[in-house]
């Protein structure tokens, strides 16, 4: 058992990388992968902590499981993503959620989006000890990614949608908090949308983009409220 773990993701994105160029053969083989790593996390979820980091290689940063071109694909792989937040303890898993995002950046709006999708399902999950332990993180990582209107870099096309996903992880954490904790994160998102990054000067557009990432967190903090 333990041998079949430790080759099974590695393995699999060699012979899933190799077929690539065979398109019908390559969506049938990742489709058999996801299936199987479905099957894996529903009954030996418990075994899985020394994988994790290969098996969300897989389902958040392989091309194939956030591809728009076959539907099928894509919903199966967000079952699958649903599936391991659900069954990995939160202990267990929000570090490796966390570590995709730097990867997930130069693949694109896509790959964020997922991290960000996982990172809002474990949030959702959190009972009120473990929201207390891990919210700095789970915000810190946050507010990093809302400077990526301000980055504007070339990998992602549509920062909304990014933007947007990030947002979504916000809210449900602030639904968790404490009146008082919330009150400092607020301060500190305040302070980083005034905040000044060298270079701003000489490029009008881009001092305006924290001010819009905030002003867009702010709207759905207000419509949350609701």
């Amino acid at each position: 058992m333990k041998c079949v773990l430790e080759k099974f993701p590695a393995e699999t994105k060699k012979t899933v990388d190799s077929a690539i160029g065979f398109s019908s053969s390559v969506d049938s083989l990742f489709m058999s992968v996801l299936l199987t790593l479905e099957a894996v996390v529903n009954k030996l979820a418990g075994f899985l902590n020394p994988y994790l980091t290969r098996i969300l290689q897989l389902v958040v940063l392989h091309p194939l499981s956030f591809s728009s071109s076959d539907p099928k694909l894509r919903l199966k792989a967000d079952v699958v993503r649903k599936l391991i937040t659900e069954k990995i303890p939160v202990r267990l898993l929000l570090q490796p959620v966390l570590d995709m995002y730097p990867k997930s950046i130069g693949l694109g709006e896509s790959s964020v989006s997922v991290v960000f999708e996982m990172l809002g399902n474990l949030v959702s999950s959190m009972d009120r000890a473990s929201i207390s332990i891990y919210h700095a993180k789970v915000f810190g990582l946050c507010l990093e990614a809302l400077d990526l209107r301000h980055q504007n870099l070339d990998s992602i096309q549509n920062i909304d949608v990014v933007e947007q996903n990030v947002i979504n992880v916000v809210v449900t954490l602030t639904m968790k908090l404490t009146g008082s904790t919330f009150r400092l994160l607020l301060i500190k998102t305040i302070e980083w949308s005034d905040s000044n990054v060298e270079g701003d000067e000489s490029a009008p557009g881009k001092s305006d983009s924290r001010a819009i990432s905030f002003y867009s967190l702010v709207n759905k903090l207000a419509e949350s409220q609701t």
